[in-house]
């Protein structure tokens, strides 16, 4: 696998994430299934989706690791 071509240069202000901005929406942001681009989506390798454009946020983060939780706790009886 090659090198990205911008990799070692400093990121051009358009590729870069306004952090307050980003946290701010995942916490207070809330998807609406009604509207497609809202819907979350989770696939290989993960998921799909922005707090910016509301199809992810902090409830879905705590869902997906209430879920792998469980999902090892499942495991860890099986090995035992």
């Amino acid at each position: 696998m090659g090198h990205h071509p911008l990799a070692g240069k400093p990121a051009d202000r358009s590729m870069v994430v306004n952090v307050p901005r980003l946290i701010t929406a995942c916490c207070s942001e809330r998807p609406d299934p009604v509207i497609p681009t809202q819907r979350v989506a989770f696939g290989t390798p993960g998921h799909r989706g922005s707090a910016l454009s509301q199809s992810f946020n902090e409830p879905i983060m705590q869902k997906a690791v209430q879920n792998q939780a469980k999902m090892w706790e499942a495991v860890r009886k099986v090995l035992a």
